[in-house]
């Protein structure tokens, strides 16, 4: 098994919809009457926000903050749809359709495995300086030596690997190892405290002779990847392994990060590299709870499908970054703009990809999708998600998460997540925007969605599993009415809001 991470690219149009539906004409009225007769059975608009930001009234937009309206189909078959609002002349309108299929049914709920208080931990027995050799995971080796080790407030020790050849001054410089090694371990607001704080320990008892010791220290390899890896590091759970069960193991608990991630591109390499860090950590402690001791039938037992572990792994980035870096947020800075600023908003947010060249570059989507949730329901919500055993099925597993943290479930979190990249600060209050949070020392900062790319007329209803298509209306008269085909198990979203939001 290999759990590894993606970085960098920008996502490209896909390809074209498989079907659409044009806006029966006429589309927009002039006259004050719907241009479009009410079909029979038409359920009207549900205003869909609250608070002082909030535009929406019953039927029309009441002229300041922004309108947000729903209306669903929760049936098997496809439902006519009418949209009629007044107030609108001169308003952007956009029209979001979201997928919301059926959930699987919950299964019997098992607790997850306490984190087990981490055993006392053997000093480092290595050398600085020592040599060794790394196997990658495209089986290359990479001899590398000893240059830093931390102990961190559990004991265990961290020790920094570099290849040789990667330190001078032109590639990684002394400066940069140091910097990199203090932040990672040995204080309160260090990167494996930070994480493990959330998270729990990356590795411990277990009890199964084919794993490697419980009390192994964590070594972190500082490798050049190879030219077209377009990723920043990664975990390997082979590397647990004793070479007795697999000849390929490293036999260490350890996390791989591309050299060139600290010196290539731009001066907030050191920044990056520590959050990719705690992302590739975070798949470590996943590994060891869910792997190791959650683990039973089935086979794949309670670890997460790969969308939701990369996307868990994100949310760390997310929760840790300020703390850690000082001023770099990996979602604030990369994930959601670059998500939002795409036009690949239709993307099925369970088909995980990692091609950075693909238009659905899954690393913007669901860590875009894991800073809404963040901002919404919190820190508490991360820790008990990482901790949730109620399903083997990550879809389920999230709904029930997001359930107990007193949320709506999956569907309308998607939704008002979907929703949030056509809005700017200071959006309607009622679970839409990425807001400031500041929770047990994790501080998320805002987040501007507004940007997301909108097709000029069309809205396509070939919808994703889990994705979302939207469309632009723009109204040049009081009143704008349209029907069309509502898809089963989605929902619309109707925002109105001012030209320059």
């Amino acid at each position: 098994m290999c759990v590894g991470c993606g970085g960098g690219g920008s996502s490209t149009d896909g390809p074209a919809p498989a079907s659409v539906v044009e806006p029966h004409a006429p589309a927009v009225s002039g006259d004050g009457d719907p241009a479009t007769p009410a079909p029979p059975n038409a359920a009207p608009l549900t205003i869909a926000c609250e608070g002082a930001g909030c535009g929406a009234e019953a039927g029309r937009y009441g002229g300041a903050g922004v309108g947000v309206w729903t209306l669903a189909n929760g049936q098997d078959s496809v439902r006519e749809a009418l949209i009629s609002l007044d107030g609108v002349a001169g308003k952007r309108v956009t029209l979001l359709l979201s997928d919301q299929p059926a959930l699987p049914p919950v299964v019997e709920e098992k607790s997850a495995s306490p984190d087990p208080v981490a055993m006392p931990l053997p000093a480092g027995t290595l050398a600085l300086g020592s040599v060794r050799d790394w196997r990658a995971r495209d089986d290359s080796f990479h001899r590398t030596s000893l240059v830093r080790e931390r102990i961190a407030a559990d004991g265990r020790p961290l020790r920094v690997w570099i290849e040789e050849g990667e330190v001078d001054d032109t590639h990684v410089t002394e400066a940069m190892l140091a910097a990199f090694a203090t932040r990672l371990a040995g204080t309160p607001d260090a990167l494996y405290e930070s994480v493990t704080a959330l998270g729990g320990i990356p590795w411990g008892p277990h009890g199964r002779g084919n794993l490697i010791d419980p009390q192994a220290p964590l070594d972190v390899v500082l490798i050049r990847f190879p030219a077209g890896d377009s990723s920043v590091g990664y975990f390997l759970s082979r590397d647990l392994l004793r070479q007795s069960a697999n000849a390929a193991s490293n036999e260490a608990l350890s996390l791989y990060v591309d050299t060139r991630a600290l010196y290539a591109g731009s001066s907030q390499g050191l920044l990056r590299t520590l959050s990719t860090t705690a992302h590739e950590l975070t798949h470590a402690i996943n590994y060891y709870r869910r792997g190791v001791r959650m683990f039973q039938a089935p086979a794949t037992g309670y670890a997460y499908a790969d969308w939701l572990e990369e996307m868990s792994a994100l949310m760390m980035e997310d929760l840790v970054g300020l703390r850690i870096t000082g001023n770099y947020n990996a979602a604030r800075d990369l994930r959601v703009p670059r998500w939002f600023g795409s036009s690949a908003l239709s993307c099925p947010l369970t088909d995980f990809q990692a091609d950075p060249q693909r238009s659905c570059f899954s690393y913007d989507a669901l860590g875009s999708f894991g800073a809404w949730l963040l901002r919404a329901y919190g820190a508490g919500f991360y820790r008990a998600l990482l901790r949730d055993g109620s399903s083997v099925d990550s879809r389920v597993l999230l709904d029930h998460s997001i359930r107990v943290a007193g949320g709506p479930g999956l569907d309308e979190a998607l939704r008002r997540w979907g929703t949030s990249g056509f809005l700017a600060s200071g959006s309607p209050s009622g679970g839409y925007g990425f807001p400031t949070r500041n929770e047990d020392g994790y501080a998320l900062p805002a987040i501007t969605g507004k940007g997301l790319f909108e097709s000029p007329a069309r809205l396509d209803t070939a919808l994703p599993v889990l994705g979302q298509r939207a469309a632009a209306r723009t109204p040049q008269t009081a009143r704008y009415s349209e029907t069309f085909q509502l898809p089963a198990h989605s929902v619309l979203t109707v925002i109105v809001r001012e030209s320059g939001q």
